[in-house]
């Protein structure tokens, strides 16, 4: 009777618990750039808007009993808040907002910074922002000219350019804006002629259809948010909520109106009132392949021939590898041939305890490795079974709490009760 020894399956633990929104070039990450197939994550395009104005302006959210120093921005209010502070800054520096929007780009929309770099050095600040004052060759105006994008030759009046002069037809510049608005990369897109100039939103307004725009802005607005030392992205998948602390703290805890609570110190998800670095330490341990290591260390034992790994769940000692056929005895480790009735049979081995009572080096060291791992990896269940049965309280508690007032509000209207 022998029991087939083999390789113990390795569950993987889903390590998908970083949920931030990573800023990368093609807007991937998140949930808001491009998939395969060109389409973007953002949501429904009514949540940004184009012509739509199905949301209102940007609401403070608080918790009941606890004022909280944050704002939720859905897409449109982004889109507010991002052109106040270019209105402002446009004012303070006496330009257009193009250009006090390109200026804010390039210094990563510190308004301070950017106050600063322009009154230092007006000209260099505005020249590595791409913003281009006056005009580097003479627009043809009359006639026919070669559009240097599709090198066709096309009437002067069908051809456009940025403040730089240079000139390509209104079919390339539609086709140039569309094109980059796939990727992150059209927020500060420069002139088709590899010119430093900054293509102005404006312009494209004035060539994109109303969708393709809409997507143009929420690019900017991300690339607002992501720079913002106030502002983080919810880190719910899907979720394009942004929020927007004030006084210069940041909460612990910030409850996005899709429901899900994360931190505001390191955009994860929320682990009040456990500090970030341990609450990272748990993330790591939860996620990571170490855990199955320790449970491999602790329910197996190696081939002695092959050095495969081998768990016995059942049966006797007689134990069979399935890679290398090698028979050997389950708690010795020897040769099964070795083994018999004068051994103590297949329940028992004579060998074994004879190791024991010497002290065999090989033997202690493994049994003492498979104690470590079996030690930790039950203080890590018994932790992370109580962990788990909080998080489901707490959801319990959460809708409990929905129910019983949602019942209060029906009583209070239902009586007349008031309030205390």
């Amino acid at each position: 009777m022998s029991n087939q020894g083999g390789s113990p399956s390795e569950e993987k633990k889903d390590d998908d618990m970083d949920w931030g929104n990573n800023s990368s070039d093609d807007g991937a990450d998140g949930g808001w750039g491009d998939g395969s197939d060109g389409q973007d994550d953002w949501g429904d395009e009514d949540d940004w808007g184009g012509d739509q104005d199905t949301h209102t302006s940007a609401q403070i959210w608080k918790l009941k009993g606890k004022q909280m120093n944050y704002k939720l921005l859905d897409g449109l209010s982004l889109v507010e808040v991002m052109n106040t502070e270019v209105r402002k800054v446009s004012q303070t520096l006496d330009l257009e907002e193009h250009q006090a929007r390109a200026l804010l780009q390039m210094y990563e929309w510190n308004k301070d910074v950017t106050v600063n770099k322009f009154f230092q050095a007006p000209t260099k600040a505005l020249a590595s922002s791409g913003v281009v004052m006056k005009q580097k060759v003479k627009p043809k105006t009359a006639g026919e000219l070669e559009c240097s994008y599709c090198l066709d030759d096309v009437p002067a009046k069908d051809c456009d350019a940025l403040i730089c002069g240079h000139q390509i037809c209104k079919a390339c510049w539609q086709d140039y804006l569309n094109t980059s608005t796939n990727t992150q990369d059209c927020v500060q897109l420069t002139c088709p002629h590899q010119c430093s100039a900054v293509v102005p939103p404006f312009k494209f307004k004035q060539y994109l259809k109303t969708d393709r725009f809409a997507r143009y802005e929420r690019f900017c607005a991300k690339n607002f948010v992501e720079h913002s030392k106030l502002m983080m992205w919810c880190p719910a998948p899907k979720c394009n909520i942004a929020a927007q602390f004030y006084d210069g703290a940041i909460n612990d805890e910030v409850k996005c109106s899709c429901g899900f609570i994360f931190c505001g110190k390191c955009n994860t998800e929320g682990h009040n009132p456990s500090p970030c670095d341990v609450a990272e330490m748990w993330r790591i341990k939860a996620s990571s392949e170490s855990e199955n290591i320790q449970w491999i260390l602790a329910r197996t034992k190696k081939c002695p021939k092959c050095s495969s790994h081998i768990e016995k769940n059942q049966g006797c000692n007689h134990m069979t590898c399935v890679h290398c056929k090698y028979e050997f005895c389950w708690l010795c480790k020897g040769d099964w041939s070795s083994h018999g009735s004068a051994t103590g049979g297949y329940y028992k081995c004579n060998i074994y305890e004879k190791q024991k009572r010497t002290g065999s080096s090989s033997i202690s060291k493994e049994e003492a490795k498979a104690d470590a791992a079996r030690n930790a990896l039950e203080k890590y269940t018994f932790y992370l079974t109580r962990y788990d049965n909080h998080l489901k309280a707490l959801r319990f508690a959460e809708q409990t709490l929905k129910s019983t007032e949602a019942r209060m509000d029906v009583l209070t209207a239902k009586y007349k009760w008031k309030p205390n």
